[in-house]
């Protein structure tokens, strides 16, 4: 309830701007091109203060007065950049026969950053700005992070469907993402897929009870990207205030290895999708099997190597 009292200030806000441009081409009928663009920007400030007779500090003692109160500011920008460009091709043949085909173009670009300042000794609660610290937080200096990532892709895609009975599709995509090694930028997946309408055939076409009754199978893999954008690359970190005759050393943060790829994941699928009395129930099943290939995990090194882990793909799920 003291604490409650007191000026402290806690508080974060942001400015989220989002911009999307997209074109579109009817060249001639059935053939169409679209373009697309977005831009996204974010920026964050959080700010966290306590003034010097906040009960956190009751423990500093005699050459510590001075430093009671502290404020910490977090700066943060986040950018997207995304764009695409595809050709749509879609025709439909002697009444029952429906083809549709797209090939396209993706690139994009992720970019974070976030600044951390700690100061401390503030002589009142009311002097609640950074502006009013006597100096930086002890053993404390401007901290951050940062992470950039890359990919492009091109793409593949078709289905084919009779008389909105029998239907066949798939897909081909192969990307390239600044997450992986240098000698294995590239992944490739694919998927391929069946369908039966069975409430189009003509024995079902006068039932009153099942409206809907569809079989599926697929098969297919795909890539995983939500990892640390820099988890292939070795990486460095300065000694902070430690000299050796004027000159400011760094260490080995991360050992880097250039041939991390993606990580694959295949499933094969089998469902039915029912509905019954005009879509009053809907009974839905499926039967799936996942494999993930190649995981992305931390191979352990002994303490002499300079460093516990690397990372590398290994094992599957």
């Amino acid at each position: 309830l003291y604490n409650a009292s007191l000026n402290t200030k806690l508080q974060s806000k942001y400015i989220d701007v989002t911009n999307n441009l997209s074109v579109e081409w009817m060249i001639v009928m059935g053939w169409k091109v679209t373009g697309r663009f977005g831009i996204t920007e974010k920026r964050v400030r959080a700010d966290e203060f306590y003034p010097a007779n906040h009960l956190k500090f009751r423990s500093y003692k005699d050459d510590e007065f001075f430093r009671k109160g502290s404020y910490q500011i977090n700066e943060g920008e986040e950018k997207r950049l995304s764009g695409d460009v595809n050709m749509q091709y879609s025709k439909q043949f002697w009444e029952k026969h429906y083809v549709f085909a797209n090939v396209g173009y993706t690139l994009s670009e992720a970019f974070f950053e976030e600044i951390i300042y700690k100061a401390e000794g503030f002589p009142h609660d009311r002097m609640n700005d950074i502006i009013f610290a006597r100096q930086y937080a002890k053993d404390a200096i401007p901290t951050g992070r940062e992470s950039t990532i890359r990919d492009m892709g091109i793409l593949f895609a078709a289905n084919y469907a009779f008389d909105d009975r029998f239907l066949v599709d798939g897909s081909y995509r192969t990307s390239a993402s600044s997450q992986y090694g240098k000698n294995n930028r590239w992944g490739s997946f694919w998927s391929v897929g069946l369908g039966w309408n069975i409430h189009n055939e003509a024995f079902m076409r006068n039932n009153n009870i099942l409206n809907v009754a569809r079989l599926r199978l697929s098969y297919g893999s795909s890539g995983s990207q939500a990892f640390n954008p820099y988890q292939a690359l070795t990486t460095f970190k300065d000694y902070g205030n430690i000299y050796y005759k004027g000159w400011n050393g760094v260490y080995m943060m991360a050992l880097g290895n250039p041939d991390l790829g993606w990580q694959t994941t295949k499933q094969l699928n089998v469902g039915v999708e029912t509905e019954l009395f005009g879509g009053r129930v809907r009974v839905n099943a499926d039967v799936y099997h996942k494999q993930t290939d190649d995981l992305l995990s931390d191979i352990t090194l002994p303490s002499s190597a300079g460093f516990d882990t690397y990372k590398a793909n290994v094992g599957k799920v």
